[in-house]
């Protein structure tokens, strides 16, 4: 009888480890746990406005945004039909406080803002210049563009229109970029230098678009980037996105593109903790759902993780480098990145009390993600989950 009731639970245990191999988006993959996670939540109000790109500090302590409302009066020069102008604002979590930081404008097109390793300084662009403000003090320092031309006013020609500046997590440099080069600004020396330049056939000439902000490896000795920006002809909208990630090394200036799948668009790198590998995501075209890609900087060779089954929004790495995080609309994801060529889904996180997660921005720092997630009547729902 006791033998009966041992084979019996070894078929049962067997028939669960079975289940366990089910295919995702038609990749097999090997033990998926469904659990939940409960977020610690506090509501935060912002007044008038709604929250663009936020930006958790090193020390996990303020999160930093762009306060962003429609212009009632257009201050710059179209291409853009409905500029969009915002405010940068810092939200001290521990004392649940907002504050405005400058008023110095931010457009819509260079929202991204980058912390200093310390947490003292925030760098940023506003209206083709780059600017540095102390968070305790909230004193602005213009550090210009490289080209010392003051923008007023949308140029026809996007050369002397800087923004996205990237603090290396080194704390010396900061990556500043336009429509096509890239700078880096020594904050000892306070000088700029050019770090690259494409090809005259990759320059986009007058259309800035949607410009990903630089990434630097852990490291600070390599930056990653889009390969190049297509012009958008007017009866071809869809024609001008990424087409492609680079890599290049600080030092020597040398440029290496990613191979993911060929004529596929690239983008959101993030470098891992070793700085061995890249996660990217990719699509064949802008109605296409996003694949998630791995690349091994060592070989240049790309292994695709997962497709997306809606939308993804978020990719990150664990803290000793095993494990990717991402989010699609309905589930956090962890990947198990023992080998490379065989990765697998480890676990899949519903989040209690948020049951859409496409329109939250994530924050992750190696195994805890911060996230604010948009109520209702400018309010926020700020949570953090421990993985």
């Amino acid at each position: 009888m006791l033998v009966k009731r041992r084979l019996f639970l070894k078929i049962i245990i067997y028939t669960y480890i079975l289940l366990g191999f089910i295919i995702f988006n038609n990749k097999i993959t090997f033990a998926i746990t469904h659990i939940q996670l409960k977020p610690q939540l506090k509501e935060i109000k912002v007044k008038n406005f709604k929250i663009s790109m936020p930006t958790l500090s090193p020390d996990h302590k303020i999160i930093a945004f762009v306060n962003i409302a429609p212009s009632k009066i257009p201050s710059l020069n179209e291409p853009f039909p409905h500029p969009v102008e915002g405010i940068l604002y810092v939200f001290n979590i521990n004392e649940n406080k907002i504050e405005k930081l400058t008023d110095k404008i931010i457009l819509d097109d260079e929202p991204f803002v980058s912390w200093s390793p310390d947490s003292n300084f925030i760098t940023f662009g506003s209206k083709g210049e780059i600017w540095i403000i102390d968070v305790q003090n909230k004193k602005d320092l213009l550090i210009r563009n490289p080209n010392k031309n003051r923008v007023k006013t949308y140029p026809g020609y996007y050369q002397d229109y800087f923004h996205s500046p990237s603090w290396s997590l080194e704390g010396s440099i900061i990556a500043v970029r336009n429509v096509d080069d890239i700078w880096l600004y020594d904050l000892k020396l306070k000088v700029y230098a050019k770090l690259y330049s494409p090809p005259e056939k990759f320059r986009s000439a007058t259309d800035t678009g949607d410009l990903p902000s630089l990434v630097w490896s852990n490291d600070s000795t390599k930056l990653a980037f889009d390969l190049n920006k297509l012009v958008r002809p007017p009866d071809k909208i869809k024609e001008r996105y990424i087409k492609g990630i680079s890599v290049i090394d600080v030092k020597t200036k040398k440029v290496e593109p990613i191979v993911g799948v060929s004529e596929n668009i690239e983008y959101y790198p993030v470098f891992s903790t070793d700085n061995n590998y890249v996660a990217f995501f990719s699509r064949k075209n802008w109605d296409s759902k996003p694949m998630i890609f791995i690349n091994d900087l060592k070989t240049n060779k790309s292994i695709e993780i997962a497709d997306c089954e809606d939308e993804c929004h978020m990719l990150s790495w664990s803290q000793d480098g095993s494990k990717l995080y991402f989010t699609t609309n309905k589930a956090l994801w962890i990947v198990k990145i023992k080998k490379l060529t065989k990765p697998t889904i480890e676990k899949k996180i519903i989040v209690k009390g948020v049951s859409d997660l496409s329109d939250v921005f994530w924050l992750p720092k190696g195994d805890t993600i911060y996230f604010l997630k948009p109520v209702e009547g400018g309010k926020y729902s700020f949570g953090i989950l421990k993985l």
